[in-house]
Order: structure tokens, then sequence, then C-alpha cells
């Protein structure tokens, strides 16, 4: 249930909430808009994300799909390509793997070898735009909710229109003592984590870049030189994670030599989450992984 607090001009949502209310808007809008994806239209979508959004916008722009990826991501590319702006909804992360071929060889290349596409072909859309939002920008946008936020996290969001550009990092808290940089799920423990680590006298910064690509380098950076530490977190596997990416830019930087400890990283393990309850959650960072890695940082500068 969302509240609306008149005073700051926000409503408190959960995060499906949020992105429900962004594509509502976006439909409202501009009629080109459509969402298309399994069982989005009468079940409301495997985490309820399209609840009550079939009665608003009919069968034609909630469009159900069969149980095929490739089908859904290559209607999205010819959609887009015929001035259309569809919003392709992959129930699973996991399942983006059948419809590669469409993802990166049509989609992410059109743009090249046509001279420019309009609409754009993939993607999930929340409050992100390149001056405009992911849904407005006419190249592929893909967005990657992490599906364990959608009931867990709440927050204000800013009534009315609000856009949030491509390529500008979020800081939603300062520190003096390190730089946490953290995509997805881990900027909500590393903010969690900053709060027990200022209880021990310990301030920490706290970068989400927001987007990887276009990726705020310079954000990060400056974070980085101000503190002289930085602690990388991500969920993913530490081989080829993206926070590899972001170390190495860091070192090809002036920044480095503001650093007083090595870059840290913090990742999940390099093997398959596991089914076992304990297990997941020890397969990636939680609060007091990240907690304790700051810790190590600080202490050894």
């Amino acid at each position: 249930m969302t509240t609306t607090t008149e005073a700051t001009g926000t409503e408190e949502m959960t995060f499906a909430e949020a992105v429900r209310a962004a594509l509502t808007e976006a439909m409202e809008a501009d009629e080109r808009v459509f969402v298309l994806g399994e069982d989005i239209g009468i079940y409301g979508g495997a985490f309820g994300v399209t609840s009550g959004m079939l009665d608003k916008f009919g069968a034609e722009r909630i469009r159900d799909t069969p149980i095929a990826e490739e089908a859904i991501v290559g209607a999205a590319v010819g959609a887009a390509l015929c001035g259309m702006r569809p919003v392709a909804e992959i129930q699973f992360s996991d399942f983006t793997a059948h419809a590669m071929d469409q993802l990166v060889n049509q989609a992410a290349k059109i743009y090249f070898m046509l001279g420019g596409a309009r609409g754009r072909a993939v993607g999930q859309a929340q409050d992100h735009g390149h001056a405009d939002r992911a849904i407005r920008d006419p190249n592929p946008v893909v967005f990657m909710e992490h599906k364990v936020l959608y009931r867990s996290q709440s927050g204000p969001v800013p009534t009315g229109e609000h856009v949030v550009p491509l390529g500008v990092a979020a800081v939603p808290r300062e520190g003096d003592d390190l730089t946490i940089v953290a995509t997805g799920i881990e900027v909500s423990r590393s903010l969690a984590a900053a709060e027990e680590l200022a209880a021990e006298g310990i301030e920490a910064t706290v970068v989400d870049p927001r987007t990887l690509k276009p990726l705020d380098e310079a954000t990060i950076l400056e974070r980085v030189k101000a503190t002289g530490r930085v602690l990388l977190v991500q969920e993913a596997p530490r081989t080829a994670g993206f926070m590899a990416e972001i170390a190495a830019r860091i070192a090809e930087s002036d920044a480095l030599y503001h650093l007083e400890a090595p870059i840290s990283r913090l990742s999940g393990l390099d093997a398959p989450i596991p089914y076992s309850a304990d297990l997941e959650k020890a397969s990636v960072p939680q609060v007091p992984d990240i907690v304790r890695a700051a810790r190590e940082l600080v202490e050894a500068g």
C-alpha cells in the first residue's frame, strides 16, 4: 500500500509498486508504450509488478506471451523498428540466455548496422533516461530488477514526473573513512553496513552507480580520492564481474595516488547459487561481510 507525504512531495512505495507506477506513467503519457511478457496480464506478473495493469490498459498493451524469451525479445525488436516503444519483461534474468541472439546480435547492433533505429528494443523501465527515462531512450535499455527487492525494499518516491538520467550515480551516504561502491541489492546492504560501521566510529560513503553503461566514472573517482579507501561490492561472482572493471578504472586514473590501502573487492562465490537457504545466503555478500571487509580495509590503512 502506498502512502503520500504532502509536505515532501513523495510517496512511500515498495520497489514493485515503484516499477508499476513508472510503467503506468509511461503508458499514460505515450500510447506507443506497451508491455509484453509471460503471465503479465491476468496473473499480474510472477512478482505482481503488473497487477491491475491489464484492466487499466487492455490486452493490446499488456500482452501475455508464450514461454519463449527469444520470441518476446524478437517481437520487441520488431515493434521498436516500427516506431513502438515496447517493454519486454523477462521473469528471471537467467532466461535472457534464451534470447541472446535477439538481444546481442539484433537489438544491440541495429543502430550501428542501419544508421539508427526508432523506439527501443528491450528492457524494463523505471525512472531512468538519458535526458529522458529509459523507455524514452531511442536505444535498447536493459533494466535489471532484483526480485528480492520487490517487496522487501520500500522508500520515498517523488510524486509526479521524476527523471533520473542514465549515467548519473547516486551517493545516498557520505563519509570520510572509506568509499563503498555497490550495485543492485548490495546497495541497501551496504547502507545497512554503513550504519553499523558508524556505531564503531567508521564513516563510509556509499556510491550506487545505478547504470553500468553509461558509467558515472567521475563520481566514483571523486569519492575514492576523498576517502583514500574503496570497497567494491557486488552479488555477482568475483571472476569477470563488473567490479573488476571499476577497479581497473580506479587503477588507471590519478585516484590511484590517493589510495591509502589496496582496492578491495567483495563478491559472490564463483559457483552456482545453492538450493539450501543457508548456503545461498553464504554465497553472496551479506551485511556482516561488508562490515567486516570495510573494517579490515580501514584498519589496513
